[in-house]
């Protein structure tokens, strides 16, 4: 068992196991939707699909809604391959904003997992959607400073390999 956790990489854990584990406490301590089993190697590996899940929400429908509304700069992939050779940490710059946009996608799983299961009527500003609204306010602040961060070191390396040149 410690072998299998030794090689679950940082990334892997801040956006996949992490996000699935508080999905299902968030549901359990939250709503009573109890997801979580006596099995730890059964728990481990749905703790890792669900988070998988939330991950590519963020990924596929979250990220893109946020350049939308403007609220993160999107840039070009291949600036940011290229700019990442000159910037080392840009990689973990960029596994950060990850993590922070696969957590706003938690936040909105876990509301939409609520309503799904009790509708909107049942839908209150009680003690557990205030903590979730102000985590998911704070991540998608979280998330715009570490993009606009990153865009401006992205541009740096670029208009400083321009200048070397």
């Amino acid at each position: 068992m410690s072998k299998i956790l030794n090689k679950i990489s940082s990334y892997n854990l801040l956006n996949n196991l992490v996000p699935g584990f508080m999905y299902c406490y968030l549901m359990d301590k939250f709503f009573q939707i109890k997801l979580i089993s006596d099995d730890i190697i059964l728990e481990l590996l749905f703790f890792y699909f669900i988070g998988i899940c939330i991950s590519r929400i963020g990924s596929i429908f979250i990220e893109p809604i946020l350049k939308t509304l403007r609220l993160v700069i999107p840039f070009e992939h291949i600036n940011f391959v290229n700019a990442s050779k000159k910037d080392s940490k840009l990689e973990a710059l960029y596994e950060i904003n990850n993590s922070y946009r696969t957590n706003i996608s938690l936040f909105i799983s876990v509301t939409i997992s609520y309503i799904y299961n009790y509708g909107f009527t049942n839908l209150t500003f009680s003690h557990p959607f205030n903590i979730i609204s102000f985590c998911f306010i704070l991540f998608i602040l979280s998330y715009r400073k570490q993009s606009n961060y990153i865009h401006n070191r992205v541009s740096i390396a670029l208009q400083n390999k321009k200048t070397a040149s």
